[in-house]
């Protein structure tokens, strides 16, 4: 499994980890490869983002949570569809960028569906901890209205940025 999330070279994990990294320094978190035990831990309460007083930051938190595991899911796709799927034909660097933004703007869609109170009465996520997780890292940001969690028309057209966006 490590060798398939950080070692392989054939075209995959590499990509997938650029435009993680992307992601981790546009939402201000400090980025280091990691590793496979921080894989499985990212969801305990060690792994948590603090502020200076110690205080888990919750938005980062789950933000790093989310997109840790997604990654890690999607390289491991990646590499079984490869090998069982593609006669060991790697995909290009084009089609796995693609994959890693569809993978990561289903989960934001995803989350915003799961704010609906009336849907999932008390296991709803909070809006403003969609937001907080979100945040910094939406294409075109500034032009999004306050609701758009709650406007199905604009979330269609969320994305997620990636390193193309800003070369």
């Amino acid at each position: 499994m490590e060798h398939i999330l950080f070692a392989c070279r054939t075209p995959g994990q590499a990509q997938v980890w650029k435009e993680v990294s992307f992601l981790f320094r546009e939402k201000g978190i400090s980025w280091r490869q990691p590793n496979l035990g921080e894989i499985i831990a990212c969801a305990t309460p060690e792994a948590a983002i603090r502020d200076e007083r110690g205080k888990i930051k919750a938005g980062l938190t789950r933000f790093k949570k989310i997109v840790l595991t997604e990654a890690s899911h999607l390289i491991w796709k990646l590499r079984c569809d490869r090998v069982i799927r593609d006669e060991n034909e790697p995909l290009s660097e084009r089609e796995i960028k693609n994959r890693w933004r569809a993978t990561v703007t289903a989960r934001l869609h995803l989350d915003a569906s799961m704010t609906d109170r009336r849907r999932y009465n008390q296991k709803a996520i909070r809006p403003t901890d969609v937001i907080n997780t979100w945040s910094g890292v939406l294409q075109d940001e500034v032009h999004l209205p306050r609701n758009w969690i709650r406007n199905a028309r604009f979330l269609v057209g969320i994305a997620v940025k990636n390193v193309d966006d800003h070369g």
